[in-house]
């Protein structure tokens, strides 16, 4: 059972980045070369200093979109993480370190239901966009997808074609949001918001974080929950405010 307050944060353009890699920033993910692991992208030092404070106060728990996989890929040296929110709230991780196999259970009825459209969207995606946006669809703790990703050069979503394939896509039930360079089609019933307030009450003994952190407008959505706010300088979600 928890017993320390704990903060919510988003992981890629809050914590870390690949554009964080300057003098003195510190390794967070990682990928495999000839080589060996490389790391892929960095903390920035400043906010490096500031999640080991608050590390040694509070539990820091992931809530993000990576997968199982891409999670595991995330090591920090020096910061620890107690539990997650995965897979935009499809996967939750306990305190411990666990897949909460009765939210599985829970996520396995939401998904199957839209399961055909997500399939349906991954194949328009890959025709219209002739395959300059990578489409896939992102795994749940369960035997179906828990949303769809599809990433391509920034620019190209603001060409004709990019245009036309976001005012197109063949979605009834599902919700599509683009965040940078990334499409994001996600059911009803995911959402980082719902995975937290799940987290929440199975985990953090019905007690909101102390704080949410976030770079994105989207992440409002659970940042919204928590008691305060923590926005990285130049994000996009900063820049919303302006």
């Amino acid at each position: 059972m928890k017993t320390r307050d704990w903060i919510a944060t988003d992981l890629d353009g809050t914590l870390f980045s690949r554009e964080f890699a300057v003098e003195g920033a510190i390794p967070a993910t990682w990928k495999k070369d000839a080589a060996g692991d490389v790391p892929s992208s960095w903390v920035h030092p400043a906010t490096y200093r500031l999640m080991r404070a608050l590390g040694e106060c509070f539990d820091l728990v992931p809530v993000t979109a990576r997968d199982l996989d891409s999670y595991s890929r995330v090591k920090i040296e020096g910061l620890t993480f107690r539990g997650a929110v995965l897979a935009n709230g499809a996967i939750i991780i306990d305190p411990d370190g666990n897949i909460d196999e009765s939210w599985n259970d829970v996520m396995g009825g939401v998904l199957e239901s839209v399961a055909p459209e997500l399939q349906t969207v991954c194949r328009q995606v890959a025709e219209q966009s002739r395959g300059l946006a990578r489409a896939r669809l992102v795994a749940s703790g369960t035997e179906h997808a828990a949303y769809l990703v599809a990433k391509a050069d920034e620019a190209w979503w603001g060409t004709p074609e990019g245009v036309h394939l976001l005012q197109t896509l063949e979605v009834s039930t599902c919700r599509a949001a683009l965040l940078k360079n990334e499409l994001q089609v996600l059911p009803p019933g995911v959402s980082k918001s719902i995975g937290l307030a799940a987290y929440q009450q199975r985990y953090g003994m019905g007690n909101p974080p102390l704080m949410g952190l976030g770079d994105m407008p989207t992440d409002m959505e659970f940042m919204r929950e928590c008691s305060f706010l923590g926005i990285p300088s130049g994000s996009r979600l900063e820049q919303s405010f302006v």
